[in-house]
């Protein structure tokens, strides 16, 4: 079971001092904001990204309200502290978890998956009349398809039957066990996130995590296995995570074209903060974006040098160790590149 509470404790862990306490909240219902998508990759938090999209505001401050209680965490004016109590276990949760990657599949194919479920349960009882659990007409409409597809429904059971029952194999039996509990089928109603709370005595929020892991895991193994598991795969929506926002995507099709920030700035009708922004977000996102017509060397070297003296990502903090020519629009971008690059050293070893 992953707990909601370890979650909450890494990712206050990470974000420690360094931003203020509704940033975990919007990185978990994966807010597209500059300065979000930015964080998750200064502070290797790209797999909660998006997991828990309909996350409340007063459940979220709950478990902070609870922490603070607990002295697990210190709120200060604009930020917070993590104290000497606060721990968490996360074990091997980032293979589980990829929120970063699937937050924009991931839901729509657990719904798609539920309803093919409801489906071929009532069709196999020859039940034409029921009331589908989703009632989003996408996901309606993509079921219908396959139905269609395959004229033999008979045939149609027998395959998915086989393809759940395989790629569920693979993960955790808990897991496994709590997506096989939310199905509805003919003769049963799936249980709800809450009814599974009261029943494994764990909070609402733990199954919720729980799920999604389950998911994410399930959609990994299908997609390198698409051969063996077409009907699963059929789900799975192509459209991935945009790594930039649409606007800054704008900024970014002006800048491979030659164009200037302030010729950007005009054309867009937008202030020069907000196309900073954009270029901040690019290079965040793509590794591989040039950040030196912006930042020279020597000062990207005197950047590095006090980021690793500092010890910190906060600005500020940078910002009074350099000289005052050096602008705060500089030192976002040279520590989204040296954020790839620490990242690129974890990966190769």
């Amino acid at each position: 079971m992953i707990h909601y509470q370890d979650v909450i404790s890494h990712m206050l862990y990470k974000l420690n001092g360094e931003r203020t306490i509704s940033s975990a909240f919007h990185i978990l219902r994966g807010k597209r904001s500059s300065q979000t998508l930015q964080d998750i990759h200064l502070f290797g938090l790209q797999p909660y990204y998006g997991i828990y999209p309909k996350l409340r505001s007063a459940t979220y401050h709950r478990w902070i309200d609870s922490f603070v209680s607990q002295n697990l965490i210190i709120i200060r004016d604009e930020s917070f502290e993590c104290t000497g109590k606060i721990h968490f276990q996360t074990g091997n949760l980032r293979d589980k978890i990829n929120g970063f990657k699937y937050h924009r599949v991931d839901l729509d194919w657990f719904s798609a998956i539920q309803l093919v479920c409801q489906t071929l349960s009532n069709i196999h009882k020859q039940n034409k009349h029921f009331i589908p659990v989703i009632d989003d007409v996408e996901i309606q409409y993509q079921v219908k398809q396959l139905m269609k597809k395959y004229r033999h429904h008979d045939q149609l059971v027998h395959l998915f039957h086989n393809e759940l029952k395989s790629v569920l194999e693979q993960i955790g039996e808990l897991e496994a066990e709590l997506m096989v509990q939310q199905f509805t089928g003919a003769n049963r109603i799936g249980l709800s996130k809450k009814q599974l709370a009261d029943d494994y005595q764990v909070y609402e929020e733990d199954i919720h995590l729980t799920t999604m892991s389950a998911i994410h895991q399930l959609i990994q193994i299908v997609e390198y296995n698409t051969e063996e598991y077409p009907i699963l795969n059929l789900f799975i929506s192509q459209k991935r995570h945009q790594s930039i926002t649409d606007s800054a995507e704008k900024t970014y099709r002006f800048l491979n074209n030659g164009l200037t920030l302030k010729e950007i700035e005009n054309i867009r009708q937008l202030r020069p903060s907000t196309i900073r922004d954009h270029v901040v977000e690019i290079a965040t996102q793509l590794e591989h974006f040039d950040i030196d017509s912006f930042v020279s060397k020597d000062i990207e070297e005197k950047i590095i040098r006090v980021i690793e003296k500092v010890e910190t990502r906060r600005l500020k903090v940078i910002k009074e160790q350099l000289d005052d020519h050096i602008s705060y629009f500089q030192i976002r971008l040279v520590l989204a590149k040296y954020n790839h690059s620490k990242v690129s050293v974890m990966a190769n070893g």
